[in-house]
């Protein structure tokens, strides 16, 4: 799993990741200060998109307007690595915050989507419901300071348990095998 900056690609190559953007949204994708990143699998076949993320940069902060990952590719890092390139643009930017708008229908409660829940276990807080664009959106928002240490954490948990494993691969190779004979001092009649 890969993630490009789709900015700087042809349009050719933007209309196979906008296929997967609403129509609302196909707008950003002409603007300057949108950030588009796409998700892509890459095997022997080729590269296929399985995900996107559409990023306004506002003054002094980014907006998630929109991020999809293809259903059969959930939970198998797409939205994590677009995740992490939007928060490195942003720090790399100096700047604070990132925020995400949920859409959210009248009838449905985007405050337990899996969506919500996505960023909410990427240091995403709840901020406000609002209107923008003539639609009414759930607002989260993360501090890209706390993302960055988040990052480091979870970065050090990987390596650690790396290190773990490759251990325990070793293990049964660093020991010599014994004949242990176990006296309790207590003679057993037989």
């Amino acid at each position: 799993m890969d993630v490009l900056l789709l900015n700087g690609c042809n349009n050719e190559i933007k209309e196979l990741f906008a296929r997967f953007v609403p129509v609302d949204y196909l707008a950003l994708f002409e603007k300057e200060d949108t950030i588009i990143i796409g998700a892509v699998d890459t095997d022997e076949d080729g590269m296929e998109p399985v995900g996107v993320s559409v990023v306004s940069a506002e003054e002094g902060y980014f907006v998630i307007r929109w991020m999809w990952t293809d259903p059969e590719m959930r939970m198998k890092g797409a939205g994590e690595k677009m995740l992490k390139a939007i928060m490195d643009i942003a720090y790399e930017n100096a700047l604070n915050s990132v925020y995400a708008y949920v859409p959210a229908l009248e009838t449905e409660d985007v405050s337990k989507s899996d969506i919500t829940e996505f960023f909410y276990n990427n240091s995403f807080i709840y901020k406000e419901t609002k209107e923008a664009d003539k639609m009414k959106v759930y607002v989260l928002s993360a501090d890209t300071d706390i993302y960055k240490s988040m990052d480091n954490e979870m970065l050090n948990d990987a390596v650690r348990e790396a290190r773990i494993e490759k251990g325990y691969s070793k293990f049964p190779k660093n020991f010599v095998e014994k004949e242990v004979e176990y006296y309790s001092g207590v003679k057993i009649d037989v």
